[in-house]
């Protein structure tokens, strides 16, 4: 009897396959056996299934189909037929079939997990086995997994040190080769080359990385199909070149068509000009091309050309020379640094060398040998930045990794932080990085702490005992020692973390030396501080400053404002500057610090329109037409009351004018003598609206009086009686001024009853306490004036050809003429120099020449003349 019937396989093979299955599986006839004839089994062969390709850990697609024939070739049913996996994996179900009336047997085999070779071995009793063979392989790509290339660091627009490479494999760890995988930059520019690659044996895909443009992270996507893996790398930005050196007792700046200007001592020939004169100002160094970056060490200075042609001047081991000498080592450098006797430089393709002094093992080379030739660096590391200092160097790889050297280690040593840095500065006992986020971190030399320093820097530098830096937004901050006030906060306290620079500053770079600071504007103003002897400080005399300073010739003026005993000043970067006399912090520059003898920049980083000074306040409008006050007791400017845009502000001894835009005028202040021109004779605490329905087009505060001058060219006054010129007596809302002038401008004195205008036919008329007149009174001489301005007793004009004349009381050299004779009609400045614009203060006047240099004369026992010292000066003297 025969039974059919079939066994579930999982997978279809087709009808015809089906049927084998059927019969195979079923078996034989219940009670037959092998003994009768035909009935012996013979052979055991193979009939599908073998040579497959099966996807790990998946059924095969086709069963092992196995047939049992006699000697004379015809199937034998009922035969065991035992399926065997050998060691490489994997399974079959069922293991163990009989055949069916066609002799056949068949099983199922599932692939391991594993990739590699398989074997099932059939067998049967007495028969010769036989054995299924076949090829596991990889599934679907399931990770893509890293081997190398995340993480790295490389100069903006440039290629990575390392390709990328990633490894296919599938859900069970198998490698997956030839597949195809794409590159897509996602974030941060750049390019990945090629676009698609296919895996290799090792289920390896490499490609190869270009930096974007711009400094920070960028970031790659490598897919298959779904599945991705994103790398990420540095784009660190090119080094800023230096244009500001600070060496032990010199200093060096770049100016912006890359000439090279020293200053300090010059006893080595440090400062480049020829000979071996110290140098109290800038200074050109003779013979200097120009450069692209500047660096100065203890004893000597460096340049690099736009071609990366090194010049240096000084003495190291040798002396370099007395002016820019070319360095001809056979070698261009992209990067050099000065150290105490010893330079070191960075090559294009980021070789490092040193040479000259070596006793502490600052030229890394694995000695304490001097060298006067470049020696490599030990070590075959690429560098991207090299910083000395004192006896040490560090350095940081193009991959951003720091390492020092020297203060006895011979060879670079790798320092303790993981951080990848772009930029690195060195003091005589540790250096900094900065990240490309603008986080600094700190360390002593060779020491495994590492001290966070906050984040929000955009540049570090470091000096001898200490360090400075630029925040972001601009604003200086320094730490160290501080014993000769190179913190540059006004003090000489050691300071342990940044402490801000005072004065209100925006610099784009800040450097320290051995004992001073120097800062540079991002409008190319240059500062400096500290020093312990301040001829390094290039402020043209000897004299220590504990806030920063204007370096001579830094600065040029758009207008100037001379007060009681001091002078303010407008730069042509749009930043106020004060000088002199502070005990009541009319200098704004945050403190009663007094007696100040040279430009000091304001508090508060405002950008500035207009200044004006009185008796010891100043006023001034800002960009935005936000009125700012300081003096009279408040040291840093102060808004205002009002909330009012102003065109114009002026102080006089005891109240405030402003003219806004549109002609209307508005006063504050004392009110005793109704110089507010309100009608009233109260004080008032807040702007109050001037009188009449005048449009003003200026406006000029005295001591208790106040004049303008409305759009019709009328001349009017308010106040006390003696300084209005209308020959009244006290008014409190505006008069007009007798003799039915028009003018073109009155200024007031802001010390005495007193006031000048100049007509529209340019001549010049005086009243008040100067005069003895209570009516305008002609000044002599036939001149044309185009202003004029007035002390407590004198007054000077500015004639059609820029000549400055002075009449008045001289005893403190106010008039300007060499003398301190007393003139009761103008008489010529001395000099023969031209102005645009004056300003008088007390007994002090200044003015202003068409290049914006300004020149000062008269009394200075509080320094308000700004020449760096507190001597009387009868002459014109160029403020510092």
């Amino acid at each position: 009897m025969r039974v059919r019937g079939t066994t579930p396989l999982g997978v279809s093979a087709g009808r015809w396959l089906g049927l084998v299955l059927g019969l195979s599986l079923a078996g034989g006839c219940v009670g037959d056996d092998l003994a009768g004839p035909g009935r012996v089994p013979a052979s055991l062969t193979k009939v599908m299934g073998d040579s497959q390709q099966v996807t790990v850990g998946t059924v095969a697609a086709l069963p092992l189909v196995v047939e049992v024939t006699n000697a004379q070739g015809s199937p034998v049913s009922g035969v065991l037929v035992n399926f065997t996996v050998d060691s490489a994996g994997g399974s079959v179900a069922p293991n163990a079939v009989t055949t069916g009336p066609d002799g056949r047997a068949a099983t199922r085999w599932q692939a391991p997990t594993v990739v590699g070779s398989y074997a099932v071995r059939t067998s049967a009793a007495g028969l010769d086995s036989t054995v299924f063979s076949g090829d596991v392989v990889a599934g679907g790509v399931a990770t893509i997994e890293l081997v190398s290339g995340d993480s790295q660091v490389a100069l903006v627009g440039m290629g990575l040190d390392s390709m990328l490479v990633v490894r296919l494999k599938d859900a069970f760890g198998n490698l997956a080769s030839g597949r195809p995988v794409t590159s897509a930059v996602i974030a941060g520019g750049g390019s990945v080359q090629p676009d698609t690659a296919l895996a290799d044996q090792a289920g390896l895909a490499t490609f190869r990385w270009t930096m974007g443009p711009s400094k920070g992270f960028d970031t790659v996507a490598i897919r298959y199909n779904s599945v991705e893996r994103r790398l990420g790398a540095i784009a660190l930005p090119l080094l800023v070149p230096d244009s500001l050196a600070l060496g032990t007792t010199h200093t060096c700046v770049l100016d912006a068509a890359g000439q090279a200007y020293c200053f300090g001592l010059n006893y080595y020939g440090e400062v480049g000009n020829g000979d071996t004169t110290s140098a109290f100002v800038p200074t050109p160094v003779n013979g200097a091309p120009a450069f692209r970056s500047i660096t100065a060490g203890y004893y000597h200075s460096c340049g690099l050309t736009a071609s990366s042609e090194l010049y240096c001047w000084g003495t190291t081991l040798t002396r370099l020379g007395l002016g820019a000498t070319r360095q001809d080592f056979g070698l261009t450098f992209e990067q050099v640094t000065a150290g105490v006797l010893s330079t070191c430089g960075v090559t294009a393709a980021g070789a490092g060398y040193c040479w000259g002094s070596n006793w502490m093992g600052q030229l890394g080379d694995g000695s304490t040998t001097d060298h006067p030739l470049p020696t490599p660096v030990s070590g075959n590391l690429r560098w991207r930045q090299i910083a000395a200092q004192s006896g040490h160097v560090c350095g940081l790889t193009t991959g951003g990794r720091a390492y020092c050297w020297g203060g006895g280690v011979t060879v670079p040593t790798p320092v303790a932080a993981t951080t990848v840095f772009s930029t690195i500065a060195t003091s005589a006992n540790g250096a900094c990085g900065l990240t490309v986020v603008g986080a600094a971190w700190c360390w002593d030399l060779f020491s495994p702490a590492v001290g966070f320093l906050g984040t929000g820097w955009s540049s570090l530098s470091g000096g001898n005992s200490g360090y400075c830096g630029v925040r972001a937004g601009g604003q200086g901050a320094c730490w160290g020692l501080n014993a000769y006030g190179e913190v540059g906060d006004g003090t000489r306290v050691t300071r342990t973390s940044p402490t801000t620079v005072v004065g209100g500053q925006t610099f784009s770079t800040v450097g320290q030396g051995s004992a001073h600071s120097c800062g540079r504007t991002p409008t190319g103003g240059l500062y400096c501080w500290g020093g312990t002897i301040s001829i390094v400080l290039g402020i043209g005399e000897v004299g220590r400053r504990l806030a920063p300073t204007a370096v001579v010739g830094g600065l040029q003026f758009l207008a100037l404002a001379a007060g009681g005993s001091f002078t303010c000043g407008l730069a042509t970067d749009s930043t106020a500057h004060c000088w002199g006399f502070n005990e009541y912090g009319q200098l704004g520059i945050g403190t009663t610090l007094n007696f100040l003898d040279q430009p000091t920049p304001v508090s508060g980083g405002h950008t500035w329109i207009e200044l004006a000074a009185g008796s010891i306040t100043t006023c001034g409008v800002a960009a935005d037409g936000l009125g700012w006050c300081w003096g009279d007791n408040t040291v840093s400017p102060t808004s205002a009351p009002g909330g009012l845009t102003f065109v114009a502000l002026d102080p006089g001894a005891n109240h405030i004018c402003g003219l806004i835009a549109g002609g209307a005028l508005y006063c504050w202040g004392n009110n005793f003598y109704g110089q507010l021109g309100d009608s009233s004779f109260s004080d008032r605490g807040t702007p109050t609206l001037v009188a009449g329905s005048h449009t003003w087009g200026s406006a000029s505060t005295g001591w208790a009086q106040t004049c303008g001058v409305d759009t019709s060219a009328a001349g009017y006054c308010w106040g006390s009686q003696l300084g209005l010129g209308t020959g009244g007596v006290d008014f409190n809302a505006p008069g007009s001024v007798s003799g039915g002038h028009t003018f073109i401008s009155i200024a007031s004195s802001t010390w005495v009853d007193a006031a000048c205008g100049i007509t529209s036919q340019l001549e010049a008329w005086c009243w008040g306490a100067m005069t003895g007149t209570n009516v305008p009174v002609l000044i002599p001489g036939g001149h044309q004036f185009t202003a004029v301005a007035l002390g407590v007793a004198h007054a000077c004009g500015l004639n059609v050809q820029g000549q400055v004349l002075c009449w008045g009381e001289n005893y403190f050299g106010q008039l300007g003429d060499g003398t301190i004779l007393n003139r009761p009609i103008p008489a010529p400045v001395s000099g023969n120099l031209t102005f645009t614009s004056l300003s008088a203060g007390d007994y002090q006047t200044c003015a202003l020449t068409a290049s914006g240099s300004a020149y000062c004369w008269g009394g200075n026992e509080f320094g308000g003349l700004g020449i760096g010292a507190a001597a009387q000066m009868r002459t014109p003297a160029q403020v510092w």
